[in-house]
């Protein structure tokens, strides 16, 4: 009685059958292969067993190919096709889990992942077994969704790589998105993006810096006189700062604790430290300088930021003190633009200090910002800042 496993990890001879041992969507399964347990053929099974971890490594393992006759098959394909919408989410969602662990996803995406399974796929879904969702349900849901497009497309990604693994598990031969032209509908149903450049005039952004105080002062004042996204300030470095050529280096985002290179190559810059930048910078230095890693820290830990997200409540304390209509952190960057815009700074240059690829989007965000004449100059710094 009992087993006696080869060199290879998880197969061994048990009651003179083999048997390999493996981990599949968190379950633990043992199978049985209708082998002697020769030398020949314990081999040839730790070559199966290797070739099953790479399938489900890459989310291709299909327990019924392998093991028609298992009884573990229904655990993860029940024989009467009974599963739900929100069973099938639920295994989804241990993939994108087990991509996660190996690496092969990011913690930002697993998160906003999550986010839309909870928030519009479970809530339409969920109790509907998957062989019976036609494409009319899926019309039904996307009529019914009253949002700008990008949101309904985020949502439509982990719906299709759900419904594909729904097709490569056989629990339904095709997936209801096939049928339908999904990209018509959207432009149909999908609400236009509403302009939300909001900034922030001279006055209420001395009230709002003024207002602050210590590291959370140095802060906003950076963001309003540098034009960083929220998740490059809480990234920037000592190292990145050379305060004697005027440059800062951005090469990072950090997104749920996360840190990252910028989605585009624009992304990765050199901004020109305008002097107010320059000021609480030279005031933050007193504050972290001494450790020689990042910038800014969240004064109530004394530790770096770990969230854009996290500067969300002391943005809002500063603004309820000084009384100034609330706008989300993120109107700090678009009223640097619009600063220097409105100063007859050149388009081109604009673009790169904020990261962008040309012009266009500056145009496009920014354009009733832009004196009448700007197209004409050539660039040189007129604000005087």
């Amino acid at each position: 009685m009992g087993g006696k496993t080869t060199n290879s990890s998880g197969v061994r001879e048990r009651n003179g059958r083999i048997e390999i041992d493996f981990y599949y969507r968190g379950i633990r399964c043992r199978e049985s292969l209708p082998l002697e347990a020769t030398p020949k053929n314990l081999k040839y099974a730790a070559q199966l067993r290797a070739a099953i971890l790479f399938e489900i490594s890459q989310d291709k393992f299909d327990y019924a190919k392998y093991f028609p006759e298992s009884k573990k098959l229904s655990t993860f394909i029940p024989t009467d096709n009974q599963i739900t919408c929100r069973e099938l989410f639920q295994i989804q969602m241990e993939l994108y889990q087990r991509r996660y662990d190996n690496g092969n996803l990011s913690k930002s995406s697993i998160h906003n992942y999550t986010k839309e399974f909870r928030a519009h796929l479970v809530p339409y879904f969920g109790n509907m077994k998957v062989i019976e969702v036609t494409p009319q349900d899926i019309r039904r849901w996307l009529y019914a969704f009253n949002h700008a497009s990008k949101t309904i497309n985020n949502a439509l990604i982990p719906l299709r790589k759900a419904f594909k693994t729904a097709v490569d598990d056989g629990i339904i031969k095709n997936s209801p998105l096939d049928d339908i032209n999904v990209a018509d509908i959207i432009k149909d149903v999908s609400k236009t993006k509403l302009d939300v450049i909001d900034p922030f005039n001279d006055q209420e952004k001395e009230l709002i810096i003024n207002t602050a105080e210590g590291q959370i002062k140095n802060l906003f004042q950076f963001a309003f006189w540098s034009g960083l996204r929220t998740g490059e300030l809480i990234a920037l470095r000592w190292q990145d700062i050379n305060f004697k050529a005027g440059i800062i280096s951005v090469s990072k985002n950090i997104t749920l604790y996360s840190e990252k290179t910028p989605k585009t190559k624009s992304g990765i810059r050199k901004v020109t430290i305008l002097p107010k930048a320059r000021e609480a910078l030279n005031k933050q230095f007193i504050f972290t300088g001494h450790f020689n890693d990042f910038v800014f820290h969240n004064p109530n830990t004394n530790k770096r930021w770990l969230d854009a997200g996290k500067i969300r409540n002391a943005w809002c304390s500063v603004l309820a003190k000084c009384g100034v209509r609330y706008r989300y952190p993120y109107q700090m960057r678009h009223t640097y633009a619009s600063t220097l815009l409105s100063n007859g700074e050149n388009l081109a240059w604009i673009a790169t200090q904020m990261g962008h690829v040309n012009t266009e989007m500056v145009i496009r965000n920014y354009g009733k910002f832009i004196p009448d004449d700007s197209l004409e100059n050539g660039y040189k710094l007129k604000g005087k800042y």
